[in-house]
């Protein structure tokens, strides 16, 4: 299985509109009415006034079949026909949209609507919201859960519409235009090329100093909630510098599951000198591992997300103590 993208924090998404939006996109503190606090401390709310909606570039091309999967809360929630809910794209153009009453594609550029969606009206619950989708220009299959019980299939259909058989490779979540002066809350978004349903991504903040501290400033500088700041960093100024933290254990449910991947994100710059690149780092079983390395800008912006399948450790999956123990970081390049 691979996975193509874990995560919640805001700083992993842009909003479509541009900086502007950045402020109406922050990360809240875990609320159990919007989210599920044993496995994220916090979740990903879009509180503007209006539609918006944001994105995600995932690391490689999505062929074959593609799922995307996500928590979803909103105050207001009623059905609309034309008010998206999660999408997959390919090349900045639409393949396949859920919205709150249909299943549509995108083809000859405009939105062929395949049948119901069946999610009708959510006020003031959560629901676990799945999309599988089979990448095919005669043989398609699109599918929809909600909790992990199918509410609609359409077999034979374009999935490729405008997009020439590339594949998928970014991910779209909304706040609905029927959620208008309302809060819409994601967490636990995966996107893979197998079944999700039975899966959960443990997002939870850094709460500990590891056992690398060369970059000036700790764990408190950068385990923030709130909106995308950056106004509080830490930071080095030699090449091969190491920083890891920990982060709490999994809950006591997941202790008898088996680990899928573990994913490093975050936000970095470089300075006007010293280090320009960085790589993601694991701590586990007494070693340091490193990502490749990835440039800078001047300006911060988040860097690609590094997903570890295996523990490099042991090069077999990693399990629920590993995990435990685990310190994830950064390292500078010159």
């Amino acid at each position: 299985m691979t996975i193509y993208f874990a995560g919640t924090d805001a700083v992993e998404f842009m909003p479509q509109g541009g900086g502007e939006y950045l402020q109406h996109i922050k990360n809240e503190a875990a609320n159990a009415n919007y989210c599920d606090p044993l496995y994220s401390d916090f979740q990903l709310n879009m509180d503007a006034s209006g539609y918006m909606t944001i994105e995600h570039y995932l690391n490689s091309l999505q062929t074959g079949t593609a799922w995307l999967q996500a928590r979803f809360y909103a105050d207001t929630y009623d059905a609309i026909a034309s008010a998206g809910v999660m999408e997959l794209l390919a090349a900045g153009g639409s393949v396949v949209q859920l919205t709150s009453t249909k299943v549509r594609v995108w083809d000859a550029g405009a939105w062929v609507e395949l049948g119901d969606s069946n999610l009708g009206d959510y006020d003031d619950i959560q629901m676990v919201l799945t999309m599988e989708v089979v990448l095919h220009a005669t043989a398609g299959e699109v599918r929809v859960y909600k909790d992990g019980t199918q509410l609609c299939e359409f077999t034979g259909v374009d999935t490729m519409g405008d997009n020439g058989g590339s594949g998928v490779d970014t991910i779209r979540l909304y706040k609905p235009d029927n959620a208008s002066g309302s809060n819409v809350y994601w967490t636990e978004i995966l996107c893979g090329d197998e079944d999700l349903r039975d899966m959960r991504v443990f997002q939870k903040q850094i709460n500990a100093n590891g056992a690398n501290t060369d970059w000036t400033g700790d764990y408190t500088d950068i385990d923030k909630l709130g909106s995308v700041d950056d106004l509080s960093f830490i930071e080095s100024a030699s090449a091969g510098d190491v920083e890891t933290a920990g982060f709490p254990n999994l809950p006591s449910g997941a202790s008898g599951g088996e680990v899928v991947a573990v994913q490093v994100s975050g936000r970095a710059r470089k300075g006007a000198s010293g280090p320009s690149q960085l790589q993601a780092a694991v701590r586990t079983g007494g070693a340091n591992y490193f990502s490749a390395s990835m440039a800078l800008d001047t300006v911060f912006n988040a860097f690609t997300p590094v997903i570890w399948p295996t523990n490099p450790d042991t090069a077999s999956h990693w399990t629920p103590s590993e995990i435990d123990a685990l310190e994830v970081g950064v390292k500078s390049i010159a």
